[in-house]
C-alpha cells in the first residue's frame, strides 16, 4: 500500500513545523530539547540530507558522538540516494573524524565509516584521498592497539588526475598531451 500525497504532505508538513520548533529551541539555548525535536523530524523523514545533517551537527555539539555518527552516516546515504555523491563526502569525513578522535570506543563504527568513506571517494575519482582514508584508519586502530581485530579492504593506489581513458586503471596523460587537446 502506497503513501497517499495527501498523507505525504502532512508528514512534510509536521517535519516542517517540527524543525522551525527545533530551531526556535535551540536559539533559546534549549539545545538538547531542540535535538529531540530534530531527531523526531529526521526520523520521519529520512531522505531529507540536510535535516540528518542538522541533526547530527547539534548532536556533536552536545558531545553525543553515538548519535552524531548516526545521523552523518544517514546524511551521507541521503546525499547518495539523491545522485549527489560528492555531497556524501563531508558527512562521512566529519563521522569519521569523530570515530577517530573517541577511539577505542568507536573501534567498530571507525572501520564502518573508513569503508563507506573511501569507496565514496574512490566512486567519485579522489583515489589518494580513499587510500589516504585507509592508512589514517589503520593507524588510529594500531594506535589503539586494535589492528588485528579489524580487517580494511586496501584498495591499491591508482593514479588521480586526467586519464587517458574511461578505464579505471588507466595512466595518466602527461602534460604535454592534455595540453595539446
Amino acid at each position: 500500500m502506497g503513501v497517499t500525497r495527501a498523507s505525504r504532505d502532512s508528514i512534510q508538513d509536521q517535519v516542517e513545523r517540527w524543525g522551525a520548533e527545533a530551531k526556535r529551541l535551540a536559539e533559546a539555548g534549549r539545545e538538547v530539547a531542540a535535538l529531540d525535536l530534530y531527531r523526531k523530524a529526521a526520523d520521519a523523514l529520512p531522505g531529507a540530507p540536510w535535516l540528518q545533517q542538522r541533526t547530527a551537527e547539534l548532536a556533536r555539539k552536545l558531545r553525543q558522538y553515538d548519535v552524531a555518527i548516526l545521523y552523518f552516516r544517514r546524511s551521507a546515504a541521503a546525499f547518495i540516494a539523491a545522485g549527489f555523491d560528492k555531497r556524501a563526502i563531508a558527512p562521512l569525513r566529519a563521522a569519521w573524524t569523530i570515530a577517530r578522535d573517541e577511539m577505542p570506543s568507536f573501534a567498530g563504527v571507525l572501520v564502518e565509516v573508513s569503508t563507506e568513506l573511501s569507496e565514496v571517494l574512490e566512486s567519485v575519482g579522489l583515489h589518494t584521498d580513499a587510500h589516504t582514508i585507509v592508512e589514517c584508519t589503520e593507524d588510529a586502530l594500531r594506535q589503539a592497539g586494535l589492528r588485528s581485530q579489524t580487517t580494511l579492504r586496501r584498495e591499491p593506489v591508482r593514479p588521480s588526475g586526467v586519464v587517458a581513458s574511461d578505464a579505471p586503471d588507466a595512466e595518466p596523460l602527461p602534460l604535454e598531451r592534455i595540453r595539446s587537446r
